[in-house]
């Protein structure tokens, strides 16, 4: 997910964006060989909706025009129904990719695509065996949609169908071409919203045992960076649902443990985890120059679930930025809701961290964080938990006096 302004400061682009919706609303009612007759049109109106509701071509406005866009969708998913043949591919794409655009971040659009009557059969229209290369921009176009609304609302009832079909288009069990590089890393990033969300991540785990892992981690160090982080960072989600389907006593070391350990030092997953979380700290894109933000509690949850499943020592290094997340607890001025929940997040890692002395004194030498802990002791056990292992009981009244009187 992008760190991006709200986009409602202005209201560029939002009458055009009406002007395309008045023509889209009469799609669903319109029979298929009007639409067909109409579609050169209705892809330029397409191209209309990509350019005012994308944030890099329309920062100032893209969630008004999200908003006023909305009544579209309906619209542009009869759109790509209604238009089967090869030669439509073109109009198709721009649909999906305004729809991509509409639903980008913004998690009321994202529901209702995927929870429209239309959403479904597109889905099947498209992902189909790949008998034609040209078929890979279509179903890439699909799979970046996809993965926008797995961004905001992975719990959507739908994607339990969808899922297991996706992760077969990742494994190409399906005869015909094998998926290109592009729509497999975009697929695995859909992998990833599912792996953060608490009612796929159990069916997400059960849909990678440990022979599909094996098989994607050797496909992916094959493939190089574009698939290694997106798949070290699904392996990390999921490691402690993992860890617990385990053998009783098993440590996480051992089966897909194994195997995905082995892999994160092969590519050196920790060191980019980190790294990420440190430009994303620096409100900067990672990887550099690839425009691409992520969410702070997103990676702090990663952090979280390799600290359950028992990966201690692979997150000593991490401390530093850990510490960072909790201790901008300790300014209460613009903190946003993601950003408390990025604390509390880091605050249960550092928690499970904090078995080691060296890892208790990294901690100790913070000045911030016992600040930090207290303001979030009431929220969060896994805080007052870790204040108390830091900080001697008779020196607690010390911080709330501090943070009671700030003069």
């Amino acid at each position: 997910m992008t760190a991006l302004p709200p986009g409602d400061r202005s209201s560029f682009g939002v009458a055009s964006v009406q002007a395309c919706v008045r023509n889209f609303e009469k799609i669903p009612d319109l029979p298929a060989t009007e639409v067909v007759k109409r579609m050169r049109i209705l892809s330029g109106y397409a191209n209309d909706l990509m350019q005012c509701c994308n944030p890099t071509e329309n920062l100032e406005s893209y969630h008004n025009c999200q908003e006023a866009a909305q009544p579209a969708i309906e619209g542009l998913l009869t759109l790509v129904q209604c238009l089967q043949s090869t030669k439509h591919q073109e109009v198709r794409v721009a649909a999906l990719t305004a729809l991509t655009c509409i639903s980008f971040n913004n998690v009321g659009n994202a529901s209702a695509i995927v929870t429209s009557e239309c959403f479904e059969p597109v889905f099947s229209s498209i992902l189909k065996p790949i008998r034609e290369i040209v078929q890979q921009a279509e179903i890439l176009a699909l799979m970046q949609l996809l993965q926008a609304i797995c961004a905001v609302a992975p719990e959507a009832p739908p994607l339990g169908m969808i899922l297991p079909r996706v992760v077969a288009l990742l494994m190409d069990v399906q005869e015909g071409h094998t998926a290109c590089p592009a729509l497999r890393a975009t697929v695995l990033e859909v992998l990833v919203s599912c792996s953060l969300s608490k009612q796929r991540r159990s069916q997400l785990a059960s849909l990678l045992p440990e022979s599909v892992v094996a098989t994607l981690v050797t496909d992916a160090k094959n493939s190089g960076a574009a698939m290694a982080f997106p798949l070290g960072l699904v392996l990390a989600n999921l490691s402690d649902v993992f860890q617990q389907a385990s053998s009783s006593g098993e440590p996480p070391e051992s089966g897909i443990g194994k195997i995905s350990l082995l892999f994160w030092q092969e590519v050196d997953f920790f060191g980019d985890l980190q790294a990420c979380l440190e430009a994303t700290l620096n409100s900067q894109p990672w990887p550099p120059h690839s425009n691409v933000y992520h969410a702070p509690w997103k990676l702090a949850s990663t952090y979280l679930r390799l600290s359950h499943a028992g990966f201690h020592d692979a997150l000593a290094r991490a401390i530093g930025p850990l510490l960072a997340l909790v201790e901008r607890r300790a300014h209460e001025n613009m903190f946003s809701s993601d950003d408390a929940r990025a604390a509390r997040l880091a605050a249960e890692a550092l928690r499970d961290l904090a078995t080691e002395a060296s890892c208790v004194e990294q901690m100790r030498r913070s000045q911030q964080l016992p600040e930090a802990l207290v303001k979030m002791q009431s929220e969060e056990l896994a805080a007052k938990e870790l204040l108390e292992r830091l900080v001697p009981p008779e020196e607690h009244r010390s911080y709330e006096n501090l943070i009671a009187k700030p003069w």
